[in-house]
């Protein structure tokens, strides 16, 4: 098989993969991880917050969960977007997840979340799209009244929290 395109054409591109939010994968260092991935319950008195966006060729969505300490669903929600980037819809899953948790007066909240680069940018890594930055800072404002964790979790996590 040819390689057609190699990774090293792209090394000083890396500023445009980050502001396009591209996913670029370096095939020839890869060597296959096995990580066991589970949904941990939150500590007694906390709830957790697992938010995700979702993209397909046709449409993006949004969703999440909110769970007690026993692991008992308390509220989910879901439901199409208009927004054709998966960053944003994660962006936006989270902050109407942490509306809902205000509006159910919850104020000690565990946040998983499987997008890295969403948890940088509440935490002040910077964001390379301008069209987040006051939907971050919104999020930043409503984080400031919950005690609260935020943590990554991998996408494969993700599922069990549904389940």
């Amino acid at each position: 098989m040819a390689k057609l395109i190699n990774l090293d054409y792209f090394k000083s591109y890396q500023h445009l993969v980050k502001a396009f939010d591209i996913a670029v994968e370096d095939s020839s260092s890869h060597t296959p991880n096995h990580i066991l991935v589970r949904w941990i319950k939150p500590p007694t008195g906390y709830y957790k917050l697992n938010t995700d966006g979702v993209f397909s060729r046709l449409k993006v969505g949004c969703g999440g969960i909110i769970r007690d300490c026993l692991g008992n669903t308390i509220l989910a929600f879901a439901g199409p977007s208009i927004i054709k980037t998966v960053s944003l819809s994660e962006i936006l899953a989270l902050r109407y997840g942490l509306n809902l948790c205000n509006s159910l007066g919850i104020t000690n909240v565990w946040i998983e979340l499987d997008a890295q680069t969403i948890i940088q940018y509440i935490f002040g890594k910077g964001t390379a799209n301008p069209l987040y930055f006051y939907i971050i800072r919104e999020i930043k404002l409503r984080l400031s009244s919950f005690n609260f964790t935020i943590s990554h979790i991998h996408r494969e996590g993700m599922l069990q929290r549904i389940f």
